[in-house]
């Protein structure tokens, strides 16, 4: 009878095992992902100056190489910041690109939405580390970050 309950406990042991390998597998291609998205991604700072639009149009060519990945790594609400994040950008370049003034507010706002993004990826990449950020979720859309 003895041997039963080793046996079970064996098999038990395997599965959470190979749950567990698995789980951190996914997270740390996550964190890859992540990295290499924010590496690539306009910032603020790019979309306005002389040589914006050629520093955009580098980071944008390797940003459609990341799409495939991102859209099977990332959670829901990274892909809402996301989502949130690219159309303040655009709105940053457009104003920029037909002349207009800069614009300090959708620079700050963009800066918010680029923070926003990256307290989700933490979020989501980080979810069982001691590291992870577990402050109150903050839509930017809502005006509450």
């Amino acid at each position: 009878m003895i041997w039963l309950g080793g046996l079970l406990l064996t098999i038990l042991g395997f599965i959470f095992g190979k749950i567990f390998s698995q789980s951190e597998t996914i997270l740390s291609d996550k964190r890859r992902v992540y990295e290499e998205f924010l590496r690539n991604c306009p910032q603020p700072d790019d979309v306005v100056g002389e040589n914006a639009k050629e520093i955009v149009e580098s980071r944008v060519v390797k940003l459609k190489e990341l799409k495939g990945p991102l859209m099977i790594y990332a959670a829901p609400l990274v892909m809402i910041a996301l989502s949130e994040y690219l159309n303040v950008i655009s709105t940053l370049i457009t104003q920029f690109e037909e002349g207009g003034a800069h614009n300090a507010d959708l620079q700050r706002l963009a800066t918010r939405a680029q923070n926003s993004l990256i307290i989700e990826m933490r979020r989501d990449s980080l979810a069982w580390s001691v590291f992870a950020f577990r402050g109150e979720k903050k839509a930017l859309s809502e005006g509450k970050f």
